[in-house]
């Protein structure tokens, strides 16, 4: 499953509630398997930690996406643990594997968020002084 916050959160929100979600973070090294890192976390805390800031959550999600160059997250039961997992690209070079993610995810970089923010500011601020 790429990441997609909609079917993140229907995920959870449907899961049975003494499960555990494990978050598989790929991270492209030289060969897709030596960067293979697992995460778990209750379904209960990860609700609390999703009523107290959603945003947050997705956020931390989406910098460990940009610094870390994941290759794909994956929501899944503890005990479906991936034999084969799907990856999204094998390249050694880390620029290219963040368009790629980028592009297949359609999410939209810190940076290039940023920059747009200021450029949105700095419109207003033109707008405002005219």
């Amino acid at each position: 499953m790429f990441f997609d916050e909609i079917r993140t959160l229907r995920t959870i929100n449907e899961a049975p509630n003494d499960f555990t979600i494990k978050f598989f973070l790929y991270i492209a090294v030289n060969q897709p398997q030596d960067g293979i890192k697992g995460f778990r976390v209750n379904k209960k805390q990860l609700q609390t930690d999703l009523k107290l800031s959603r945003t947050v959550f997705f956020d931390s999600l989406r910098w460990l996406k940009d610094n870390l160059v994941v290759q794909e997250l994956k929501l899944a039961l503890e005990s479906d643990f991936m034999v084969n997992p799907v990856i999204v690209m094998n390249n050694c070079n880390p620029d290219e594997r963040i368009k790629e993610w980028n592009r297949r995810c359609n999410l939209d970089s810190a940076r290039e968020i940023r920059l747009r923010k200021e450029k949105r500011r700095r419109e207003l601020k033109k707008q405002n002084q005219q």
